[in-house]
């Protein structure tokens, strides 16, 4: 399946839906999506990776925090970058962050409700399309998930 033309409207779509949640939480947005981006794969899956992204992004967000979304393709990717202001995610709990139900100390005090699946299905969307997702944070600064999907299936 192809996310072709839909996938710059799509993302916005999600951009634009989270963008009033993060507002009602004092979270401002920004997007910057590269026309003509064409994504090979699960429509739905590939939206729900974008979310999880997202809420995490929301949820772990300092007050007057910031979130940007970014599409763009490179030379043989489709990346995905979803960066926060947020509590960041210290060094040593980096390796454990896509594992499921592990959650970081300080994610565990700021939003105790969480499961510490999200990422966990993240990954496995970005792995089932036959990419990956980077992360770099820095605690107390934020964080930017970096998805890369191939540009063909």
């Amino acid at each position: 399946m192809t996310w072709a033309g839909a996938a710059v409207a799509g993302a916005a779509a999600v951009a634009d839906a989270y963008g009033a949640v993060a507002k009602e939480q004092g979270i401002s947005t920004g997007c910057d999506i590269q026309n003509g981006v064409t994504l090979h794969g699960d429509r739905n899956r590939i939206k729900q990776l974008v979310i999880i992204l997202l809420d995490n992004g929301i949820k772990y967000n300092r007050e007057n925090g910031s979130i940007n979304v970014s599409l763009s393709a490179a030379r043989n990717d489709v990346r995905i970058k979803v960066s926060d202001t947020g509590i960041g995610i210290p060094e040593q709990e980096l390796r454990e962050v896509f594992h499921r139900f592990k959650r970081g100390a300080k994610a565990r005090v700021k939003n105790p409700e969480g499961t510490g699946l999200g990422l966990a299905i993240a990954w496995m969307i970005a792995k089932g399309h036959g990419g990956d997702i980077l992360v770099q944070s820095k605690s107390g600064e934020g964080t930017c998930m970096t998805v890369r999907l191939p540009l063909q299936a």
